[in-house]
């Protein structure tokens, strides 16, 4: 009997749980398992401005979502919030054994070892008490976020010319003397833009979504020289911007032939942001050596390396003389069209099909200037080719 009453109640039950499965209302059937729509987070779609810095972010568990499978977004990020995502994308390591450093961080919570580890770059302050306080859970202020970030990219700050944000930001005045350079840093790499009013509003909190985006574009977008022609993102162009025609004439007139030959340059100049707008923003120009003679001079390449490269320089630093707050991206190389089949003749790795003909792109060197000092060179390497 009781084997029978407990068969009875175990078919009540599995009914039960049959009807109240969710069913299609077209065909009575149980629901196939969710498609990936692009969804990182129920409020995070991929028509979010934030989504690639996001997911990207998300994907190597350097930011993380709540119980409620949400990313918040527009939410302020925490002081402690904001450790915890730096400690983890910046690699920082707690001290050993690990300190009890603030009165309001108490031993054992999860984001103890993220605050010890930020000390030097996101410290706290000191109370009446004599004790030193870290905050967690207030919002973390927007310079303090960009100071300690750029801090911990371990880059040297000290050479910016803090000018660049009264050029910049309405309320340059309100942000803290103590972490300027920071700032300007931030600025001049595109890490940061403001506000559409011109303001930078130091002192207010930052979203979880300008979190990502700030974080992604330190860590994530290479704006280095040779990140940029691998990426596709520098590229020829022979049409200047009217406002660079004094710079453009300048140069035509000073470094219109390479030193090494009979070899003519035309240069061509305009702004530029790379990245879709994530990457380095940068006044960049083109040297378009004459092709005329494009095999002679590649023949002789190899045997005046060093003169084309600092001659690249010395175009870098002159335009830097005229625009010392700008950075500057000099780029020398070759950029013409074939109306006929070329594919035999030019190196398959400099040529693109193009409607009525074939295109060929090639750099040979390039600088980047930043407060008026090179900051990098870059040089094809000619190994790479043998």
């Amino acid at each position: 009997m009781k084997k029978k009453v407990v068969i009875i109640v175990i078919t009540i039950l599995l009914l039960v749980l049959l009807l109240s499965l969710p069913v299609r209302a077209e065909t009575g059937q149980a629901p196939e398992p969710p498609v990936d729509n692009g969804r990182l987070f129920v409020d995070v779609d991929e028509d979010h401005w934030a989504y690639q810095p996001i997911k990207r972010l998300s994907d190597r568990n350097i930011i993380m979502g709540y119980p409620d499978g949400s990313y918040k977004p527009q939410k302020k990020v925490q002081r402690k919030e904001y450790a915890l995502m730096l400690t983890s994308i910046a690699g920082l390591k707690p001290p050993v054994p690990e300190e009890h450093i603030y009165a309001d961080v108490p031993a054992g919570v999860w984001y103890g070892p993220a605050v010890a580890a930020v000390r030097l770059y996101m410290p706290g302050s000191a109370g009446q008490d004599g004790q030193n306080y870290f905050h967690p859970d207030e919002d973390a202020a927007r310079q303090d976020v960009i100071s300690a970030l750029v801090k911990a990219l371990r880059v040297n700050y000290k050479q910016v010319d803090p000018r660049i944000l009264q050029e910049k930001f309405a309320d340059y005045k309100q942000i803290a003397q103590d972490v300027r350079l920071q700032v300007a840093w931030a600025v001049q790499n595109n890490l940061i833009r403001g506000f559409p009013d011109g303001t930078f509003r130091p002192r207010e909190g930052i979203t979880r979504a300008e979190v990502a985006a700030i974080l992604y574009r330190a860590y994530f977008v290479d704006n280095s020289i040779k990140g940029l022609i691998q990426n596709k993102e520098v590229k020829p162009f022979t049409s200047s911007s009217p406002a660079y025609q004094n710079l453009t004439g300048l140069l035509n007139n000073k470094y219109g032939q390479l030193p090494t030959g009979a070899y003519q340059v035309e240069y061509f100049a305009r702004e530029e942001n790379y990245y879709d707008g994530e990457g380095l923003q940068v006044l960049y120009i083109f040297g378009r050596i004459d092709d005329v003679k494009y095999f002679r001079w590649e023949a002789e390449f190899a045997g005046v390396y060093d003169q084309v490269k600092e001659f690249n320089e010395a175009v870098a630093l002159e335009a830097a003389r005229m625009y010392p707050q700008k950075n500057i991206l000099v780029m020398l190389g070759h950029s013409f069209t074939r109306y006929f089949d070329v594919s035999d003749i030019y190196d398959k790795k400099y040529l693109s099909k193009t409607g009525d003909g074939w295109r060929f792109e090639r750099f040979y060197t390039g600088v980047l200037v930043k407060n008026g000092a090179i900051a990098r060179v870059w040089v094809e390497d000619l190994l790479s080719k043998q």
